[in-house]
């Protein structure tokens, strides 16, 4: 037995072990009770104030611990443990959930607290941020999680103003459905800092079919449901813990179980827990901002995943940033103040805004020019701004006709930039100058420019490759034939 083999039959029986110890571990159980009036914003002054809370803390091992994670696959070779590793220090991570029976929804809400947020919005992994993910088998079929969010849903949150990973294909914004369309899925999503503490609130819609068919809400019925939580500050493929106790994520049998109940029992009672009161103290600080954010003259729910930017004109250090969910809505909370609120690496598309009171609601709709390139791979423009310095934008949304495999988008991805009027080039990674390139004056805003660049993007390592192939195989045929002609037969 040669080593691959030794290794492929090592990797069946640790999976077999791993799946046996899942089915050992007793699923958890939480109780998700009726809550009205909940606004999706980060804050959690419209939730009861005490409810039972379930710890997240259970750590994540796997293959996600030796190598960097993609989307997806990668949390689904991880098994949950008990007590090893140890959880962070730094990191307390819990959850409440209940439900509407008039929206039909479950609400979640994360509590983590620690120390610092780790967010990297130039280059962002399910990894190397902090983030939090949601599984969910709404009708308790069982089986594998498929892609596209059919059988079970994973969604995502990332910790602030930043993507969950630049394979827009994968996760197409934050929150997010993985593998799936986030604005066919109806989940909505907030996360807000306060002082030590992060909150993820979340309304998720329950599938039977996703997408054609919703479950419906009931008192007893009971949904497979676990909760996630990454804190990248720890090791380099971020500390990740989970509520359930041998949970694999590609098996949704394995997943906890949350029951919908009209309310706690008296035996329950004494163990809710209150809300940090740090939070309540923080709240009275803070301004909430939110709005649509569309283009000027057209309808709302174009522009998500655009990176927006607030900054005070009273003192320039102070900067606030997100982006806007699936629907086109941007959420922020802020001091009150004088502001200016614009899209990012576009200052010319700023409006004034003042903060007061306890939220302030306008809608954000900059002139903004609207560019499609399609290549097979992933496409970056460059401008030069007033200080002659070159300006990097990615792709803000991107439809792909296939996922993501590797590098390669698929056979032709379709990639729409919103960019503010100038001239720009487009081509294929950062070192813009030795790709082929097209020069386009944006022109009025609305312009809706399209470009062909599917050939451009092939690169001489790729056409040397091919050649080498061709010419290994030209050498091979006379042999391959020799082999295929009939022998002939001795008397």
């Amino acid at each position: 037995m040669n080593m691959k083999q030794i290794l492929v039959l090592l990797s069946i029986c640790l999976g077999v072990a791993n799946e046996g110890y899942a089915q050992q571990v007793p699923p958890s159980l939480a109780k998700a009770i009726p809550l009205d009036g909940i606004q999706i914003d980060g804050m959690l002054a419209d939730w009861p104030e005490q409810m039972l809370e379930y710890p997240i803390s259970n750590s994540l091992t796997g293959s996600v611990l030796s190598r960097p994670l993609s989307p997806f696959s990668s949390i689904s070779s991880m098994i949950s443990v008990a007590t090893t590793p140890a959880q962070p220090a730094d990191l307390t991570a819990r959850y409440r959930v209940g439900y509407s029976i008039q929206h039909n929804v479950l609400y979640v809400a994360l509590i983590v607290r620690d120390d610092e947020v780790v967010l990297r919005p130039a280059r962002p992994t399910p990894s190397n941020q902090d983030l939090c993910e949601l599984f969910i088998d709404a009708d308790h079929s069982g089986g594998d999680k498929t892609v596209g969010g059919m059988g079970a849903q994973q969604y995502v949150m990332v910790g602030g103003a930043s993507r969950y990973t630049e394979k827009v294909a994968e996760v197409d914004n934050t929150p997010g459905l993985v593998t799936g369309c986030t604005h066919c899925s109806g989940v909505q999503g907030a996360v807000a800092r306060w002082g030590e503490y992060t909150i993820y609130e979340w309304s998720i819609p329950l599938w039977k079919n996703f997408p054609n068919e919703r479950l419906t809400i009931a008192e007893g019925k009971t949904i497979g449901f676990d909760a996630v939580i990454s804190d990248a500050d720890g090791s380099d493929g971020g500390d990740w813990l989970s509520w359930s106790e041998g949970v694999r994520f590609n098996n949704s049998d394995t997943f906890g179980d949350v029951v919908f109940v009209a309310g706690y029992t008296s035996e329950e009672l004494p163990r809710c827990i209150a809300l940090p009161g740090e939070l309540h103290a923080h709240y009275q600080e803070r301004v909430y901002l939110s709005g649509l954010l569309y283009p000027a003259d057209e309808q709302p729910n174009e522009w998500g995943g655009l990176p927006l930017v607030l900054r005070s004109k009273e003192d320039s250090a102070r900067v606030f940033e997100t982006i806007s969910d699936a629907y086109g809505r941007y959420r922020v909370w802020a001091p009150p103040g004088q502001y200016e609120l614009y899209v990012k690496g576009a200052p010319e598309s700023a409006i004034a805004l003042e903060l007061q009171g306890v939220s302030v609601e306008r809608d954000f709709h900059p002139s903004l020019a609207r560019i499609s390139v399609r290549s097979e791979y992933p496409v970056c423009a460059t401008r030069t701004d007033s200080s002659g310095q070159k300006v990097l934008s990615k792709a803000v949304c991107q439809r792909a006709a296939s996922p993501f495999s590797g590098k390669k988008a698929g056979p032709i991805s379709k990639f729409t930039f919103l960019l503010p009027p100038g001239s720009y080039r487009f081509g294929r990674g950062s070192n813009l100058d030795q790709q082929q390139r097209v020069v386009i004056p944006a022109g009025t805003a609305q312009e809706i420019v399209e470009i062909d660049i599917v050939q451009s993007t092939r690169t001489w390592p790729s056409v040397w490759l091919w050649s080498v192939l061709v010419l290994i195989g030209l050498v091979a045929l006379p042999a391959v034939i020799s082999l295929l002609r009939p022998r002939g037969h001795r008397e």
